[in-house]
């Protein structure tokens, strides 16, 4: 989904071995919004998480402001690499990764639009099975053309995979990871369909099954 403004975390160097390693959390405009003069608060949320349990091992809250029409690059949060893994208490990078989400008020979905910066190779990950199941499959329209999918996780899951076999359609998110208990997918299918249809032919997959 492409977003015209965005928030970045990047180390530099990319070497979590390199002492000089730093992380660096940018907020980036490409000035494509539709206001042309005003002003739009943000609020960024950052994290460093294992996978053990959803709530972080510390976090950052950091306010910003930004001229929808105005190309821009802003520099919100730089600390040193080591620094950030001492802080959250992570034996090493195979442990933790580090997340950041944003908000503003001109997004009137309260959607979170999240980045990560994963700190070693997915494989490397040192991952528990998320135990992922389906909860519910509820129709949204009369049409029976979309569905949301109810999804819980008992750990956080990394690159959760949804797939609905012989039944054609799109996700509104999809290869995602889940931080959080519960996450509500929709499906939108290209004919109408069936509760129990999406049900049956639902299949879904996550990094641990792939690493396990």
């Amino acid at each position: 989904m492409y977003q015209p403004t965005y928030v970045l975390p990047v180390l530099e160097p990319y070497l979590t071995y390199d002492e000089t390693s730093k992380i660096v959390v940018y907020l980036i405009n490409d000035g494509n919004g539709k206001n042309e003069t005003d002003e739009t608060s943000i609020t960024i949320q950052c994290a460093v998480h294992d996978f053990e349990q959803f709530n972080p091992r510390t976090k950052f809250i950091f306010m910003a402001t930004i001229k929808e029409q105005m190309m821009d690059t802003q520099v919100i949060y730089q600390v040193p690499y080591q620094k950030l893994i001492q802080r959250a208490k992570c034996q090493n990078e195979t442990q933790c990764l580090f997340r950041c989400s944003y908000l503003s008020d001109m997004n009137d979905t309260n959607d979170a639009y999240e980045q990560y910066l994963l700190f070693t190779h997915p494989k490397s990950y040192k991952l528990q099975d998320p135990q992922l199941s389906i909860v519910s499959v509820t129709t949204r329209t009369a049409d029976m053309m979309s569905f949301d999918i109810k999804i819980q996780v008992e750990r956080p899951a990394l690159f959760v995979w949804l797939d609905i076999v012989g039944v054609k359609g799109r996700f509104n998110h999809n290869g995602f990871h889940l931080f959080e208990h519960e996450k509500i997918v929709t499906y939108y299918t290209w004919m109408p369909s069936t509760v129990e249809d999406i049900k049956n032919k639902l299949l879904f997959t996550t990094l641990y099954d792939l690493t396990m």
